[in-house]
């Protein structure tokens, strides 16, 4: 993998424009790779959509090579961001960290195919019990176990199941009280795993890295017609109107009461399984999603020294 990344870098100047979005060998030679790339061409563009700066600051670096600490790791990601052409930003959180080292920031935010995420067939009967799902990966179970107590309490007053979809869990999640069912995450499974919810949560912590996030199975979860109910932390807030094409809540009293809201009434787990796929075919679609990613594209071609000659 390390010579085919120095293979691109080597034909890195005849390209009209290098767009950066993961690290390109991850690892020690972070950001040495990037910043390389960065250097060869001026028509660059980084693309995030997660705060990565919190976590590469937070990292330890105690076991990295002095070469590795040299380039300031933990500073990396503004190192990269203020030598690029054009900064693509996940949502406005991410674009402010942005513009302190860029003023060419644009926010493109994180889209879902609608083609693809299309809601289940309507069934003539409601399903019993109703079903609370979370889809994600194992390393972010803790936000859904710090509900443990609320669905507790929702599974002795109602008949209501909790289901799981995410890779192989390390370890089982700390649920006390809580009958849950897992499924693991597969590409051809993940979208009948997401149809058998009935309303879709996505807990969060309110930090910095939350803050990051760009809500990407809250989208899910919308553009496949289910009702959510969602953490007010960062682009949640951006994506769901409270009260109407989704629930958000600040603490576990309000987690309790709009989920409770949820399974009591059909109706509004109607209204909002209307607006909320309304929502994303508007505004977090590929269609609405492609020209704002295709005009940063082209302006960052347009941007800086013309690309080297074949020559």
């Amino acid at each position: 993998m390390f010579l085919t990344r120095i293979r691109d870098l080597v034909r890195t100047p005849f390209y009209d424009v290098v767009y950066i979005q993961k690290p390109l060998f991850p690892g020690r030679f972070y950001p040495l790779l990037e910043l390389a790339f960065v250097k060869f061409t001026r028509h660059s563009i980084f693309d995030f959509d997660d705060a990565v700066f919190v976590y590469h600051h937070a990292s330890d670096n105690a076991r990295a090579s002095w070469l590795y600490r040299l380039f300031e790791y933990k500073n990396s990601t503004a190192r990269i961001i203020s030598a690029v052409s054009c900064v693509v930003a996940g949502n406005e959180y991410l674009a402010t960290y942005a513009r302190q080292f860029n003023s060419r920031v644009r926010v493109v935010p994180t889209v879902v195919d609608t083609d693809h995420y299309t809601p289940a067939p309507e069934t003539v009967a409601a399903r019993t019990p109703l079903v609370i799902g979370w889809i994600g990966t194992s390393g972010n179970l803790a936000y859904l176990e710090e509900l443990a107590p609320v669905i507790r309490r929702l599974q002795q007053d109602y008949q209501v199941g909790l289901s799981i979809v995410c890779n192989p869990l390390p370890r089982p999640p700390k649920l006390p009280g809580v009958t849950y069912r897992w499924t693991r995450w597969t590409t051809d499974g993940e979208l009948e795993a997401l149809r058998a919810f009935d309303i879709g949560i996505m807990p969060l912590r309110d930090g910095p890295w939350e803050r990051g996030k760009c809500g990407f199975k809250l989208l899910q979860y919308m553009a496949c017609a289910i009702p959510t109910v969602a953490s007010r932390v960062g682009v949640n807030t951006t994506i769901v109107a409270d009260g109407e094409n989704g629930f958000l809540a600040t603490d576990i009293s309000e987690w309790e009461q709009k989920l409770r809201l949820l399974l009591e009434h059909e109706h509004l787990r109607k209204q909002f399984s209307i607006t909320g796929r309304a929502t994303v075919a508007q505004q977090y679609s590929l269609r609405s999603g492609y020209p704002l990613l295709a005009e940063a594209i082209i302006g960052a071609a347009q941007t800086g020294k013309p690309r080297a000659s074949r020559k």
